[in-house]
């Protein structure tokens, strides 16, 4: 079936032409000059794709947009605007999730957004869903746990749209790469994605990285420099540890968002500008705010979608997959073939509390593979601060006796799933049974531990 489109701008030229490349594509094209012609095609057809000019919003700017919202819940809406207007069509765009264009709008560019818009929904499609309890790998991302599920969902649903997102979370938790999912499925994906780590910069270099300088601004400036925002133009810029922006550069921040423009330091000239901003901070930003080390201005303005991402202390389910995955890697980086853990070394990994996070467990499973002889990952291969540092006394109780032991028929080692079967029997055991309390002790979720017990045919403590 055709997807259906509203086309409405009082600019009866420049809809033509964009009406005859829709149509040309397949698409069911239905024209508007006004903000009345438009909620009375809106108010007696449903549509997928919603174009609108800003001109037509009127000194009620939402109105018209929420009134289309009520009749097409699920429309994707584009809005076109004049640079004088992009103030306006970014503030309507943050509050409808609506993606922003400037004039003038070339028919191959439209047809490009609105085919990684549909594109961007069959991902969304495929993303994890919350409902579905296993092990995934979505976009470079692997997971196992029902917060990384949400975290990613939400970023594929954000994605398509060009407001700012603000993500959160403890050093090593995998911000950047959430911040590479959206730009991936952004229709900005195959322009510049910069990172600008806020706290690696001198104060005094900054805002010069930032915005870029004219020749002879300061001693060190012998020419003209680009900055990075001006670089990510039509792109996406990624600011890694907003937190560190010096207050001065927070207010040029500020007001670059805000009018698509920048000054390089020591210009009298503005230079517009096209870029998606996110953010990324492992600081509490609202308490920086209350302090006065972080502009409340600035805050309100990127925090316009925020995505929290857990300690992996408190998805302790990702920890397996993403074990998986790191110890396939090491692999293949070291040419080697580390293929089972010992379950005493699976206990260890299992109930670390991993302070670095993401990062940290990638680590200790590099230094374990180095490590490791005859492709199994003992206890003494893993860092020795690891082993210290983990909760086994919640497996092991007050005896000092290592959970399961090793096979009887003289292999020493197994497989993953074998060890991870032997650790779930023997933990049953311990805890004569009580599959709420093994779930507990072993980080999983109840229903996560009833499909292990389904998947490897255990019926009780052994």
């Amino acid at each position: 079936m055709a997807l259906r489109v509203l086309l409405a701008d009082p600019d009866r030229a420049a809809v033509q032409d964009l009406k005859t490349a829709l149509e040309s594509e397949g698409y069911q094209v239905r024209s508007a000059s006004s903000a009345e012609e438009a909620m009375e095609a809106a108010s007696h057809s449903p549509f997928e794709f919603f174009i609108l000019a800003v001109k037509l919003l009127g000194k009620e700017e939402m109105s018209l947009l929420h009134f289309i919202r009520t009749r097409s819940p699920h429309a994707r809406m584009i809005l076109v605007s004049d640079p004088s207007d992009a103030g306006i069509a970014i503030r309507a765009a943050q509050q409808t999730a609506a993606i922003s264009l400037l004039k003038p709008v070339r028919p191959d560019d439209l047809l490009t957004v609105l085919s990684r818009i549909r594109s961007v929904q069959v991902e969304e499609e495929d993303a994890p869903r919350e409902d579905i309890e296993a092990p995934f790998e979505y976009q470079g991302v692997v997971g196992g746990s029902i917060i990384m599920r949400r975290v990613l969902r939400l970023a594929v649903k954000v994605a398509p749209t060009d407001t700012t997102v603000i993500i959160t979370g403890e050093t090593g938790t995998g911000k950047e790469m959430v911040a590479r999912v959206i730009q991936r499925l952004s229709r900005r994906a195959e322009q510049p994605f910069v990172i600008l780590n806020c706290g690696a910069i001198p104060e005094n270099l900054v805002e010069s990285e930032l915005f870029g300088h004219k020749r002879g601004a300061f001693t060190d400036a012998v020419a003209d420099k680009k900055g990075l925002m001006e670089m990510a133009s039509l792109g996406t810029m990624l600011l890694d540890e907003i937190s560190e922006l010096p207050l001065a550069a927070q207010v040029k921040l500020l007001r670059s968002i805000e009018d698509m423009e920048i000054r390089r330091v020591g210009d009298v000239n503005s230079i517009r500008v096209d870029v998606r901003v996110l953010a990324a901070t492992n600081k509490d930003l609202q308490e920086l705010v209350r302090n006065g080390r972080f502009r409340e201005d600035l805050w309100f303005r990127l925090n316009v979608i925020q995505i929290h991402l857990p300690p992996l202390r408190d998805r302790r389910e990702d920890i397996p997959p993403l074990m998986r995955h790191f110890l396939n890697s090491a692999n293949r980086r070291f040419t080697k073939n580390v293929v089972a853990v010992a379950p005493d070394a699976l206990a260890v990994i299992a109930h670390y509390d991993y302070p670095g996070n993401v990062r940290e467990l990638r680590n200790v499973i590099e230094h374990a593979v180095v490590m490791a002889d005859h492709g199994t990952i003992r206890t003494q291969d893993l860092p020795v601060a690891v082993v210290a540092g983990s909760s086994r006394h919640r497996l092991i109780g007050q005896s000092g006796a290592i959970a399961p032991t090793l096979d009887p028929s003289g292999s020493d080692f197994k497989t993953l799933a074998q060890a991870e079967k032997e650790l779930i029997q023997w933990t049953l055991g311990k805890l004569s049974g009580n599959q709420t309390e093994v779930a507990r002790k072993l980080g999983i979720s109840r229903s996560t531990l009833w499909r292990k017990l389904k998947e490897y045919g255990i019926n009780g403590p052994r």
